[in-house]
């Protein structure tokens, strides 16, 4: 929404501090500018619907260290409830011996879980330094999984309130634990990788997105950390993830000058590959991030009223099915016809964004829509006859300069080209907000479902070098709806005389043909392991090979 529309319901916060938010966050100075100027709208105003909708999102703060609490100002039932740490642990026990005397110091913590990981040199001695510290030795694992340990700890724990640490975490000892402790049931308080511009870029604060101080009981409702994620990186923003999903409210933990209460003990990049099944932590933790990464779309569409009745209500129920999809967070609706268009509003409204035109909009427009509207979160854009599933799920953590083109599927198979599978008609087209900008090629003349623009789309994108690419159909499935009328086809084949004529237009406009390049169909895992990424073949190569994937 629009800054106007935003304060119709909303107010700055009393404790935002405009002057200290620009301070840390340079970028924002010409910020909505000089639109707010002119309509008499205060700096104070815009900065804060931006931190909003922006930076609360990449983890900047909203006030300056004389907002942040002192001690005494924290509810002292809260801070005087024991706490149990947990940490697991695989041949790491010299950075966990120094970490380890830091969490000691701290009253509040009555107890410390200590998983032994099959350490090469078992580590139950640990129990020695103090009467508070447990340790579980678990035998024959050969390679560290960071999700497995944990689950054990929280399950032996003692107390109710747990602060989940790395063994290279440091509490300062010069302050109390309150505001990472200062949580009420239902709320959590984690490390934010995001935070990293509080860092001097020797890792003190940057990697501290392992920590976590939650309640048992919404840890198990969650359902406990993915055991799953087996190599480096991603367990940790996947728990937050499920803890949101099931209500949990999140904190991160506040920074600021003479403000550190907890920090990371830096070292180099190979030690966090030490027993792993892969000890290329930057390629692994891609991968994770694509597996389980962020859940959820916002669907973005053309949507016109059909003068045949049967379609129009085929259209319409479509609509219906994906907004009723758990996957898909919000649609936005180029809408024609909305003057005269009552089926339409007899759909619920509250997840449905609609965005007013006279015609068929194009690919440019709807990135350009996604680019201003929806920053940072994955993106469908797909043809308005296209019902999505829960194979959605799929697709948890597409990453900038990434891009999916689906092909859909008839009747439960996919699409048929000449009776064989084919690996035209891309549907669908995902992506993480925003796209680049420099885009030229992607003029006004590419319109959403028309013939070989979805074929024109993905020949841009991948002449620009930009963007990776996959067409992963085999797993993530997309069904075109279109039985209401004679125009449903069963096949991939068009009226050859329309064919040409697009065709023609297209090689007048690009120089060549080209642009007849379809992605291949491929596997959700060749995307998760960035293998196959921009693979794609010729029309006439399809054709005349009679290609199989």
């Amino acid at each position: 929404m629009d800054i106007n529309e935003f304060y119709k319901n909303n107010e700055v916060h009393e404790d935002f501090d405009h002057l200290y938010y620009v301070e840390r966050y340079e970028k924002v100075a010409n910020f909505y500018q000089p639109y707010c100027s002119e309509n008499n709208i205060s700096d104070r105003k815009r900065l804060y619907y931006h931190y909003m909708f922006h930076g609360k999102e990449l983890g900047f703060q909203p006030h300056a260290l004389k907002r942040i609490k002192q001690y005494e100002e924290y509810n002292q039932d809260i801070l005087n409830e024991p706490i149990t740490v947990v940490v697991g642990c695989k041949d790491r026990e010299k950075m966990l011996n120094i970490s380890l005397r830091s969490w000691l110091l701290h009253d509040q913590i009555k107890e410390i879980i200590i998983v032994d990981w099959s350490c090469a040199n078992p580590i139950k001695h640990f129990e020695n330094i103090d009467p508070r510290i447990r340790v579980i030795r678990v035998e024959g694992q050969l390679f560290y999984n960071a999700s497995k340990p944990i689950n054990v700890a929280i399950k032996e724990a003692k107390y109710e309130k747990i602060l989940k640490m790395d063994v290279d975490y440091i509490l300062n000892p010069y302050f109390p634990l309150a505001s990472l402790v200062d949580i009420s049931p239902g709320e959590f308080v984690a490390g934010n990788w995001r935070q990293s511009h509080y860092d001097n870029n020797l890792g003190f604060i940057q990697n501290l997105n392992g920590i976590i101080c939650c309640h048992k009981d919404l840890f198990i409702k969650a359902g406990m950390y993915n055991e799953d994620i087996d190599n480096y990186g991603r367990e940790d923003c996947e728990m937050f993830e499920r803890i949101e999903a099931v209500g949990g409210k999140r904190k991160d933990i506040e920074f600021a000058k003479g403000h550190v209460p907890v920090y990371h003990n830096p070292h180099n990049i190979e030690v966090r590959g030490i027993n792993r099944k892969d000890a290329d932590v930057i390629s692994t933790n891609k991968y994770f991030q694509r597996k389980f990464g962020t859940k959820n779309f916002e669907l973005i569409i053309n949507l016109y009223r059909d003068n045949d009745e049967a379609r129009r209500n085929e259209i319409l129920d479509c609509l219906k099915t994906n907004l009723e999809n758990k996957y898909i967070d919000h649609v936005h609706i180029f809408l024609e016809n909305w003057q005269d268009f009552p089926e339409f509003y007899d759909i619920p409204q509250d997840k449905i964004t609609t965005i007013n035109v006279d015609e068929r909009v194009s690919f440019r427009k709807i990135f350009d829509y996604c680019n201003e509207n929806i920053i940072n979160k994955q993106c469908i854009v797909a043809n308005n006859d296209i019902m999505f599933t829960d194979d959605l799920q799929k697709i948890k953590g597409i990453q900038p300069k990434e891009f999916f083109a689906l092909t859909r599927h008839e009747n439960g198979k996919l699409c048929q080209n000449e009776n064989r599978d084919a690996f035209c008609s891309h549907d669908a087209w995902i992506f993480t907000s925003p796209m680049v900008d420099d885009f030229k090629q992607l003029d006004d003349s590419i319109i959403i479902g028309n013939l070989f623009c979805d074929t024109v789309l993905c020949y841009l994108l991948n002449s620009i070098g930009i963007y990776e690419a996959w067409n992963p159909c085999l797993d993530v499935k997309i069904h075109h709806m279109h039985n209401a009328t004679s125009h449903a086809s069963k096949t991939c084949n068009f009226d050859k005389k329309e064919m040409a004529t697009a065709i023609g237009n297209y090689c007048n406009k690009f120089g060549d043909d080209d642009f007849l390049h379809l992605l291949v169909a491929t596997d959700i895992e060749d995307y998760y392991r960035n293998e196959k990424p921009n693979y794609f073949i010729s029309w006439y190569d399809f054709e005349k090979n009679d290609y199989k994937y």
